[in-house]
């Protein structure tokens, strides 16, 4: 397989995984009454991500309310995301490039309170988060 090939599937897998956020991110704007929270890292490449995720939803749906919270790893556990999460009522949750899989039972608590939640992150999440 030459370079081109590689490239090539590469691209073709990348925007399969983009449309099927797409179609997640359409569905779950739906049900989630308009409230969405967005939680990144704190870092350039979590703010980086953050600013495109809210203006392509902001320009998407218009009408949605974002709550777009940075986090510092180091002083932030992913339990207080699951309590702040549960307070605010929200219904859609996208975590962006935290590393959330450390603790799956923050994930569980979210998605246990039947709020729909994306996770778009580079690290590997394993099999602690489905």
């Amino acid at each position: 397989m030459n370079q081109d090939e590689v490239e090539r599937i590469g691209f073709d897998h990348f925007g399969h995984l983009v449309k099927k956020a797409i179609t997640f991110l359409a569905f779950a704007i739906l049900e989630s009454n308009g409230r969405v929270f967005i939680a990144h890292h704190a870092d350039a490449g979590g703010c980086a991500a953050a600013v495109f995720v809210y203006e392509f939803l902001r320009k998407t749906c218009p009408s949605i309310h974002f709550d777009v919270p940075p986090i510092a790893n180091h002083e932030f556990t992913f339990r207080k995301l699951r309590d702040v999460v549960l307070v605010a009522k929200r219904k859609l949750v996208i975590t962006l490039d935290l590393p959330i899989h450390q603790e799956p039972a923050g994930v569980d608590g979210i998605v246990g309170a039947a709020c729909k939640m994306l996770i778009y992150d580079h690290h590997i999440q394993r099999n602690s988060v489905p």
